[in-house]
């Protein structure tokens, strides 16, 4: 409204601060915001349509941001091993299809994924292409078959365990619980990612639910106050592109996906903490309940407590 009610004065520079409220970002773009996003008026200027009226296709530019990112190539590589692709792929959150939550990672036109998380936290992922948000907010794709080169490059990792006697393609694309998710995909290189993105992205109501007796009024206020810092998309730097220029860090970390960014040893000692041993994969999300149930304390998140053998 700041940006709008403006009336700069054409023969003095402009000093008015007409940038967002700190901790805001305002209301988010769609999809078909981000895919048609105005850059500019057009080379020919402003036109008409038929009936006198501004018409925006013809009066502006626009970019797809997400096949611009994509797009995106360095000359000069600051490491030799470094892919002159410095992002791997944009992800996104989808309007829910059904009773599912949708989440869209973008690697090119011919080359996307679209995961479906459902009620009972079951996750399913799906190849596609060519995904679009149309101007009545109705999302589109095409349908495609597992092959290699799609985004987190699960059908041609060789470290993804799959139950004996299954088909890949098949369970990929089938829906499945957290755990099974991580048995079958943290050897694999990008690791968590399946379930990680679905963490990263989840609606807000999920990650801020209220508590008993908490105000109607506060716990929507509390749930804006989240909206209204939510980014439109999350880019994903390639595999040793996040690094940092000012300090001998090779990258690979600091909130990827990948192996050597989510795999750590958790050890404890101490008194009133058994001696136990665990050998198979957890979420960091499991840490403080397992380690508060151990203690004899309720945990936040009973779902969430690994049983030690």
């Amino acid at each position: 409204m700041r940006s709008v009610a403006l009336h700069p004065d054409p023969n003095r520079p402009l000093r008015e601060n007409i940038g967002a409220p700190e901790l805001s970002l305002g209301d988010n773009n769609t999809i078909r915001d981000l895919q048609h996003y105005v850059v500019g008026p057009s080379p020919a200027g402003f036109a008409l349509d038929a009936y006198g009226n501004l018409d925006p296709e013809r009066s502006f530019r626009y970019v797809d941001n997400f096949e611009l990112l994509a797009l995106q190539r360095v000359r000069n590589n600051p490491q030799p091993a470094l892919s002159p692709k410095p992002i791997d792929f944009i992800a996104a959150a989808l309007p829910d299809i059904g009773l599912q939550h949708a989440y869209w990672l973008y690697g090119d036109e011919a080359h996307q994924l679209v995961i479906l998380t459902d009620a009972e936290g079951n996750v399913a992922v799906r190849p596609v292409a060519h995904l679009h948000q149309d101007q009545q907010g109705k999302v589109s794709w095409s349908a495609q078959s597992w092959a290699p080169g799609f985004p987190l490059h699960l059908f041609e990792d060789p470290e993804l365990q799959l139950p004996a006697g299954s088909d890949r393609a098949d369970w990929i694309s089938a829906s499945h619980p957290e755990r099974e998710w991580m048995d079958a995909v943290h050897r694999c290189e990008y690791s968590n990612a399946v379930i990680g993105i679905t963490e990263e992205m989840s609606p807000v109501a999920e990650y801020v639910p209220g508590s008993p007796g908490m105000s109607p009024i506060l716990l929507r206020f509390e749930r804006r106050r989240g909206e209204l810092v939510e980014a439109d998309f999350h880019v994903f730097a390639a595999d040793h592109w996040n690094f940092n220029v000012r300090f001998p860090n090779p990258g690979g970390n600091h909130g990827g996906f990948f192996r050597i960014s989510t795999h750590s040893v958790w050890m404890l000692a101490g008194a009133g903490v058994p001696v136990r041993v665990m050998s198979e994969p957890c979420d960091s999300l499991n840490f403080a309940s397992t380690i508060l149930s151990l203690t004899g304390h309720k945990p936040p998140m009973p779902d969430r407590v690994v049983t030690l053998q």
